[in-house]
């Protein structure tokens, strides 16, 4: 298994040397700003120093020769981490402006494009090899993000097994909670876009649910985590950068990323849109995403008892607890299934009870079979009565009643 810290720091000169173009360092405190907010201009560093200052932030034991980067951590010492605050190093690729990721935060340092590439390659190789004696653990949570520390990392663990199995559930969570409904996203939005219905790449509906999954951990400050998101190149090569969706998506991600602030010391290097076309890998790893997405909502077009989680975890977070209508409960062995239970409204003394794979539907059968014997019933009494009243009209009168007076004896 390829080191963590060697892998994030591997990806840095894809973004140092795009197109000329800047990457930007962002460090978003408990606050949601930069530590270093109060700067009139963003210092502008090379490749070299941002290494330096990320190898010092991130604990990671000298791996290249200081030489005149020693000033400028004189200069640019980090910040304190958090205390309790687990770290996250995130980097965002494909920011259509990297610098204007977040509203109304600047980002920490500006790291100028490098252009000789080859030589580039060659730091980080050599960082690399020195990285590879310096960690013992490192561990994949999932493809998206990394755990630098294993020790007392069973929470991380356990938090994220079968994630893919629970992609849906809180994908559509937050598609119905209107909490990133696009007018609270962008002020004086006027374009067609409503909530996140309209984003179909399966890449940043993973993402973004990352981001969402992290927000629900408690951490220790202990951990670093590294988390790679991708999908803002792959909207920008479906609708473009300059469009309405994009635009919504990339300001989603951003709140996303700075709520997370409030919970870890976040520092994120957004590197450039550099134009090129997104890597086979990232079209496998879609494909891969479409097809965990469509097997969990088969379990909820099906709702049967074959429909199984893994694990209870799974199912409670997939099914937001059953929605609180049932429990999850072991079905078999490594299947898990919510048993759904009836509501009582003491306000209107009416029980409901409730169906589907999440317990998430009205089951309507038991009303639904009460209107149609108390319709068979009403039926069958009034089809009675008619035929009593027609038999009783076709009856013959009494003798009394059947005379006539006015006819005269023979």
């Amino acid at each position: 298994m390829k080191l963590l810290n060697v892998y994030c720091l591997a990806l840095l000169p894809y973004a140092l040397a795009a197109s000329g173009r800047h990457a930007n360092v962002f460090e978003l405190n408990g606050k949601g700003c930069s530590h270093m907010k109060d700067q009139k201009e963003v210092p502008a560093i090379d490749q070299k120093e941002a290494l330096v200052y990320l190898g010092e932030k991130f604990n990671i034991p000298e791996a290249i020769e200081l030489g005149d980067a020693a000033e400028f951590l004189n200069t640019y010492a980090p910040a304190e981490k958090v205390p309790d605050r687990d770290s996250i190093l995130i980097f965002v690729k494909g920011a259509a402006n990297p610098d204007e990721l977040f509203e109304n935060i600047k980002p920490s340092f500006i790291v100028k494009g490098h252009q000789a590439a080859q030589k580039s390659d060659d730091l980080f190789t050599h960082i690399a090899s020195k990285l590879s004696d310096a960690q013992s653990s490192a561990r994949r949570l999932t493809q998206e993000i990394g755990l630098m520390n294993l020790k007392g990392s069973s929470a991380f663990l356990n938090h994220f097994a079968d994630f893919e199995q629970k992609l849906l559930g809180i994908w559509e969570r937050a598609r119905r909670s209107g909490v990133y409904k696009s007018r609270n996203i962008i002020e004086g939005d006027s374009s067609h876009i409503s909530d996140l219905s309209v984003i179909n790449d399966k890449l940043y509906r993973n993402e973004l649910s990352h981001l969402l999954h992290l927000q629900s951990l408690k951490t220790t400050g202990e951990h670093t985590l590294i988390l790679t998101l991708n999908s803002l190149r792959s909207l920008r090569n479906k609708v473009g950068s300059s469009s309405a969706t994009y635009q919504y998506a990339e300001k989603v991600l951003s709140k996303s990323i700075a709520e997370l602030s409030r919970t870890y010391d976040v520092t994120v290097l957004a590197l450039p849109d550099n134009g090129a076309r997104v890597e086979q890998k990232l079209h496998r790893r879609e494909d891969e995403l479409n097809k965990a997405f469509q097997k969990t909502a088969s379990r909820g077009v099906a709702a049967s008892s074959n429909s199984c989680f893994d694990s209870e975890e799974a199912c409670q977070v997939s099914t937001s607890n059953c929605n609180s209508h049932g429990v999850c409960s072991k079905v078999k062995d490594k299947c898990w299934s919510c048993m759904c239970s009836a509501t009582h409204n003491k306000t209107t003394s009416k029980t409901t009870t409730w169906s589907g794979f999440d317990c998430g539907k009205k089951d309507i059968s038991s009303e639904a079979n009460l209107f149609l014997w108390t319709s068979i019933v009403l039926a069958v009494i009034t089809i009675s009565g008619v035929k009593l009243l027609k038999s009783i009209g076709d009856e013959p009168l009494t003798g009394v009643l059947d005379s006539n007076p006015g006819q005269k004896k023979a």
